[in-house]
């Protein structure tokens, strides 16, 4: 077969007797040796330009120290050494190690080595330090590692997974994890958010999380807002600049799809002037309520009703209520509300009245009560009603027609 370019050469000298068809075995005319020489030489000239499509072929080591062009494939199997400009069309190499600028051709790629999946030897790494770089846990999964080690890890989801771990997760994208054990029962690493560390008395600094509310239609983007400040000191607060962290003993109160606030657990109403007056009602309380305490400080009434306590939703339950207690020497029951016995016009009646939530609009009261003059004493009383729907108000009043000549009520939520 007539050798028309340089990959058909034969490594083999004694095998190559002719180029492009023109003899140059044992004997041939000396026109040949001429004609051969130039045909070497054009050959050459199409292998260096590509005309040719030769692909190039370097078994052992390959330096370039001006530019090296590569058009059509080179396959490099050494150690090659690039210092000048490169510019490299299509590529497969095994060890290549390019110090000066590698510039790709319009629409070239260039591939790491497939068969180069393990995080000790990663395919694209640096030269003295080849357990560092990137590499291919899996299909559609790329991590990279230092050491030798995974240290973040993209899965096919779109899941980033810091540390060493699994390289696929069914969960969707968007996530920042640690990974999962691996094995039986094996629990889950922890995933730390640390702030940049200071030095001396500086300490270190907040950790912030912020979020954009929807503003106005557009393509401009929506501008971020701080809702999470976590301090130096372990405090932390809500909202854009936040600096609200509560003082001790405060409770996290919710405010439904709102920066929560810190407050006292318990919710004190403002306390009324029970001197006038049939009745003295605390409304709008919230829908989250369980216990209510109210407090009747020296209370007293015209006559000899006794005092109730009604509670209801959206509007007061007067009927259907179980209570009876025992003081001043009697018993006495009511229907119409949680009854507090007074019965006469001298007693100023403190009581403490706490009014708990069973299960659903289910609440039950207890009540504790004595008159401010000690030789008349004092008693205990209970019931429970079921109400229409969640209570939003309280009320005392009395089980006739007196009204308050005297003291002051107010109540504690929670």
């Amino acid at each position: 077969m007539a050798k028309n370019k340089v990959s058909e050469w034969d490594t083999t000298a004694s095998n190559n007797t002719d180029i492009a068809g023109i003899n140059i075995a044992e004997g041939c005319a000396p026109s040949g040796i001429n004609n051969a020489i130039r045909e070497v030489m054009a050959q050459i000239k199409d292998m260096q330009t590509g005309s040719d499509s030769d692909g190039l072929v370097v078994g052992g080591v390959f330096t370039s120290s001006g530019g090296a062009v590569f058009s059509s494939t080179v396959t490099m199997s050494g150690t090659n050494n690039m210092s000048g400009i490169n510019n490299i069309g299509t590529t497969t190499t095994s060890s290549t190690i390019l110090s000066g600028l590698v510039t790709q051709t319009t629409s070239s790629k260039l591939y790491l080595d497939d068969s180069v999946t393990t995080a000790s030897a990663p395919p694209l790494s640096w030269d003295g330090d080849t357990n560092t770089g990137i590499y291919r846990p899996a299909a559609d999964t790329m991590a990279l590692v230092t050491g030798g080690s995974d240290r973040l890890t993209i899965n096919p989801s779109g899941v980033v997974i810091i540390g060493t771990g699994e390289a696929t997760t069914s969960v969707a994208g968007n996530i920042l994890r640690s990974p999962s054990g691996a094995g039986t029962n094996i629990a889950g690493s922890n995933l730390e958010i640390q702030a940049g560390n200071g030095t001396g008395t500086a300490g270190s600094g907040s950790i912030v999380l912020k979020t954009a509310a929807a503003g106005s239609s557009g393509s401009t983007a929506n501008t971020l807002t701080q809702r999470l400040l976590v301090t130096k000191n372990g405090g932390f607060s809500f909202g854009s600049g936040a600096t609200d962290y509560g003082t001790a003993g405060q409770v996290l109160k919710s405010a439904g799809d709102a920066p929560p606030t810190f407050s006292s657990p318990l919710t004190s109403g403002t306390a009324v002037a029970s001197t006038s007056g049939t009745s003295v009602d605390f409304t709008s309380i919230p829908s989250w309520v369980k216990r209510i305490t109210v407090m009747l400080n020296g209370v007293s009434l015209s006559g000899t009703d006794n005092l109730l306590v009604q509670i209801g939703s959206g509007s007061l339950t007067t009927s259907g209520y179980v209570s009876g207690g025992f003081g001043y020497g009697a018993t006495i029951s009511s229907t119409a509300g949680f009854i507090v016995p007074s019965n006469s016009a001298a007693r100023l009646t403190t009581a403490q009245v706490v009014i708990t939530n069973v299960s659903g609009n289910i609440w039950i009261a207890s009540c504790v009560f004595g008159a401010e003059i000690a030789t008349v004493g004092g008693g205990v009383s209970t019931g429970t009603i079921t109400i229409g729907g969640a209570l939003d108000r309280v009320s005392v009043t009395r089980t006739g027609t007196n009204t308050f000549d005297a003291g002051s009520i107010n109540i504690l939520y929670e």
